[in-house]
């Protein structure tokens, strides 16, 4: 924007700036853990997104690999983890080897 006092022979000029760039607010994604499975076996997050494990089986059970290293939940609890980079993480349940599971991060 230019505004222009001719009567005094002055110029002023205002640059206008760009507004900040948005970025989406971190969503969360669930991931059950029931009838010996991860359900979805597959979850797909960014970077910042915080992904929730629910043990919904009647057997403790863990989620391990990679940045992922939750305690033993016991039916009922959760685990919480936020992604931090970008990649494909392989899980498993270290207590039950045949329960795989994978968070994409983009």
């Amino acid at each position: 924007m230019v505004l222009a006092f001719a009567a005094a022979g002055v110029t002023v000029a205002a640059e206008k700036k760009a507004a900040p760039k948005q970025h989406a607010a971190p969503k969360q994604h669930a991931v059950s853990i029931k009838g010996m499975k991860f359900v979805p076996e597959t979850v797909e997050v960014a970077v910042g997104d915080v992904v929730v494990w629910t043990n919904e089986d009647m057997f403790p059970h863990n989620v391990f690999g990679g940045p992922l290293n939750s305690p033993i939940l016991e039916p009922g609890k959760t685990y919480r983890w936020t992604a931090e980079k970008p990649g494909e993480i392989p899980y498993h349940c270290s207590l039950h080897v045949v329960m795989k599971g994978t968070v994409r991060v983009r």
